[in-house]
């Protein structure tokens, strides 16, 4: 690995950097920064080698920054002087090392068949990094953004999901007709005032679980489209749960049922 000590802040991969770091993973940045030993570890996991390891020179030579590059081939390694690092970074107290990597593109599929999570404008980046860990976590690679939702490579989503990126297809900026025209298997929402409630439902096969924006709800072109309108009941006392909560508790709910019955996507 060869490595490069940059103190200067005119120094020109610097500046591509700071370019890519302000972008935050927008829709018109095709280069992401991963900060923090979890997400360059995972990435190293489910993906492949990093175009360039960013450190910060402080940390260099710890043990944690070692092990981890240790396991990088051999690609470029940047060490930038703490003050310069810090500029790349919105963590307070950051762990001193990235990856740059190219962002991710999914292949939108021709026909959705398997469970599948589908959110409408989420706004809240610790709720859509925890709707995209909740997916991972049980067993769900695809997942679909409708336009207005933040984006899933800002760096607070990243750091949410903690690396449930890396397990995931990721389709962004979905128009309810795009979707809606691929549907092969049941739509599933949630609403205050289901036709059935979660735990008495017959949930068999695969399931599109759709969940909308944190104030607003669904838009309605997906109400008239959905196959399963579901309640989660709960307390009267609480008006209604978070989003990241409520999906939690369906998907795991349908995972328990197709493990009961044998079943699986």
């Amino acid at each position: 690995m060869k490595m490069h000590q940059i103190s200067s802040r005119h120094n020109p991969f610097f500046k591509d950097l700071q370019r890519i770091a302000r972008a935050a993973g927008g829709a018109r940045s095709q280069q992401l920064l991963l900060e923090g030993l979890n997400l360059c570890s995972s990435w190293l996991q489910h993906r492949s080698a990093p175009q360039a390891v960013i450190i910060d020179q402080a940390v260099q030579q710890t043990p944690a920054i070692q092990a981890l590059l240790a396991q990088v081939p051999a690609v470029d390694c940047y060490a930038f002087s703490s003050a310069l690092f810090q500029r790349l970074t919105d963590v307070v107290t950051p762990q001193g090392v990235m990856f740059l990597v190219d962002k991710p593109v999914a292949r939108l599929p021709a026909r959705i068949t398997q469970s599948c999570l589908i959110l409408d404008r989420i706004q809240d980046p610790g709720n859509l990094g925890t709707l995209l860990r909740t997916a991972a976590a049980v067993g769900i690679d695809t997942v679909f953004l409708t336009t207005g939702t933040v984006s899933p490579w800002s760096p607070k989503v990243l750091r949410s999901a903690q690396g449930a990126h890396f397990l995931l297809s990721i389709h962004e900026r979905m128009h309810p007709a795009k979707c809606l025209d691929r549907l092969q298997i049941p739509l599933a929402l949630t609403v205050l005032d289901g036709e059935v409630s979660l735990f008495a439902s017959t949930l068999e096969g695969p399931i599109a679980w759709l969940f909308g924006n944190e104030g607003q709800g669904v838009d309605a072109a997906w109400l008239k489209q959905a196959d399963l309108k579901i309640t989660i009941e709960h307390a009267p006392e609480v008006e209604s749960l978070n989003v990241a909560v409520a999906a939690a508790v369906c998907l795991f709910e349908h995972q328990r049922q197709l493990q009961a019955a044998g079943d699986g996507d």
